[in-house]
Formats: C-alpha cells, sequence, structure tokens
C-alpha cells in the first residue's frame, strides 16, 4: 500500500505548501500518530491550494482590512451587504472545487461594553467547525453546537480589542460567533484530545442527534430573506434552511492521546434503502453493513446511536436539497 503522503508529494505541482523533505511523514511533523483531523486539515487544505486557480492573488485580510477605521466602516453596513462583500472577497483568492464545496465563512461580532451600539465585526473562512465539548457526561449535538456558536460569551481581561467609536482599546467585549456562509459539505470535529489529565482524551458521549435532519439554521445571523436591492446578490449558503444529513463518521478507539485506533462509517446518500445506502463500518481494511440497533456501539449502528465509551471525533455532512 502506497503512503497518503507519498503520493500527494508526487502530485503536487502547485501548491505554496509543498511537501518537503526525504521521509513524507516530516511534514505532519514525523512518525509519532496523528489526530485524524490533522490528517484532514493537511491534506485539505494540500488540495485547496492546488487546485486554487487564483492562488497567487494577494489574501484580501491581508491588503484591504489591515486599518481598524477600515474595519469599522465595513462593520456600519446592513449585515446583508456585508456578508455578501466579505464572501465574494473571500471567493475571490479561493477559486477551487474544494472551496466550492467545504469552504465556509464565520461573523464574529464583538460588542463594546460601554456602549452596545458599537458592534465590530470580523470574517474568518473554515473547511471544518472546530467544536469544543464538555470534559465529561453526555452532550447532544444541539448542545455542542449551542456552546460553541450563536450564544454570547464575555471575554477576559487579556482580550484587549480597539473600539474606534471609543477611541481606545477595551475589555470585557461581548462576542458572539455565527455562521455567515454553511458550505453544501460541512465537517464538524469535536475536540477530544488535550494535554491535561492522565489519559489527555475527553470520553464525553455525544448523541441524541437524528443523522437525517441536522438543522443548523439557529446559527445563522440571517434570520429574513435577502433584499432586493443588494449591490452583490445574497449566495445560496447564506440563505436557509439549513438541513444537513449526515454521510460519515470518525469514531476513536482507545484511552488517550497516545495510542488508539480510528474506524469510520459512512453510507451512499444516493442508494438509500438499499445495501449500498445504509451505513457500512470501516475498519482498516475490513467493511461491513451495519445494523439498525445502535444497542452494541457505533459499529453496529448509526452514529446518532453512539453509546458508552465517547469515541465520535468527526461528522461528515451533506446539505439537503431544498
Amino acid at each position: 500500500m502506497i503512503p497518503l503522503l507519498t503520493i500527494l508529494k508526487k502530485h503536487l505541482f502547485h501548491s505554496h505548501q509543498a511537501i518537503t523533505g526525504s521521509q513524507p511523514a516530516d511534514a505532519l511533523g514525523g512518525g509519532q500518530q496523528q489526530d485524524c483531523s490533522e490528517i484532514y486539515i493537511f491534506v485539505i487544505g494540500r488540495l485547496e491550494d492546488e487546485l486554487n486557480k487564483s492562488r497567487d492573488k494577494p489574501d484580501y485580510s491581508r491588503t484591504e482590512l489591515t486599518d481598524d477605521a477600515a474595519k469599522w466602516k465595513r462593520s456600519q453596513m446592513p449585515l446583508w451587504e456585508s456578508a455578501s462583500r466579505e464572501w465574494k472577497a473571500e471567493k475571490e483568492t479561493q477559486q477551487s472545487e474544494v472551496a466550492n464545496y467545504f469552504l465556509g465563512q464565520k461573523l464574529i461580532q464583538f460588542k463594546c461594553p460601554n456602549d452596545d451600539t458599537h458592534i465590530h465585526r470580523s470574517w474568518e473562512s473554515f473547511n471544518y467547525l472546530n467544536l469544543i465539548i464538555n470534559k465529561s457526561g453526555t452532550q447532544s449535538l444541539d448542545q455542542v453546537l449551542r456552546s460553541n456558536l450563536g450564544a454570547e460569551e464575555t471575554m477576559d481581561d487579556e482580550g484587549r480589542i480597539t473600539c474606534v467609536p471609543c477611541g481606545k482599546g477595551v475589555t470585557k467585549m461581548t462576542r458572539l460567533v455565527n455562521l455567515s456562509y454553511l458550505p453544501d459539505y460541512l465537517v464538524l470535529y469535536f475536540q477530544r484530545f488535550s494535554n491535561h489529565g492522565a489519559s489527555g482524551k475527553i470520553n464525553t458521549v455525544i448523541n441524541q442527534f437524528n443523522s437525517d435532519n441536522i438543522d443548523l439554521t439557529p446559527y445563522s445571523p440571517h434570520n429574513d430573506n435577502p433584499p432586493d436591492n443588494l449591490k452583490i446578490p445574497a449566495y445560496r449558503g447564506m440563505i436557509g434552511p439549513f438541513k444537513y444529513e449526515c454521510y460519515g463518521a470518525v469514531f476513536h478507539r482507545g484511552k488517550g492521546i497516545g495510542g488508539g485506533h480510528y474506524v469510520a462509517m459512512a453510507r451512499h446518500l444516493d442508494q438509500r434503502g438499499k445495501e449500498a445506502g445504509a451505513w457500512h463500518h470501516y475498519n482498516d481494511r475490513t467493511v461491513r453493513l451495519a445494523g439498525v440497533n445502535g444497542s452494541q456501539g457505533p459499529e453496529y449502528g448509526e452514529p446518532r446511536n453512539a453509546v458508552g465509551d465517547g469515541s465520535i471525533v468527526m461528522l461528515f455532512l451533506r446539505r439537503k436539497k431544498l
């Protein structure tokens, strides 16, 4: 079997993130075990850069939004207009098939504690969502999403941000994160590994979600239809509802960050109801049809039925057709 990194090293011609060195594994920090999200980020990043027809274009965020006053001016635009402008600018430098399907954009809003009309907006692109989970116990998928998105939090004294109308740096701003643009294919990553504790693994169980109907509409800042007079028309990824179905999941078997084993589940969404469209369990070279009863663990049922050991690490979602 040819290692994936060897294949990438051979076939990436244009990427600025080229794989160098005599050992392809050096690109991932050597031969030690890596989190599955790290290999996903590595591969998707290289493919996105390799296929990007605008890879040599200056990045928008480093050319037009370096001045606080300019950022504040953009923050005062109506939200629909501002969101459309920001996504158009992002896409001008991200023109690849990977970006077309997987790239999204967060809206991060900071509210000044001295005047709640002083709201500063910033934008951040992503090709997966990194979600913090509780240190123990059980959480539903909705609880995880709500704790990471759509809920205001007060920043600590270290988070000093310049408030342009106030003319000074301000601490204890209120921070709110929403998903301004949602891609057709969305990847969720649950932060299960840390450098704290004996094992370094968080075993919180993620369950209670319908893998056929995951609703992300509440996490969009656009609660109404776009106005007809937008200078830049709103994009599909900004207009709800945002209903998704799960087509894949990755699980980690093991006690900690230093070892263990990854297994996966996936299904063919276009042939549902037949064996080819049912959930299948992938364990190295072994593939078997997954059953409908999740009582024996995720190998035997759907990801939504995973119980007991808190092993779900990644979920792969596809937006449903309206």
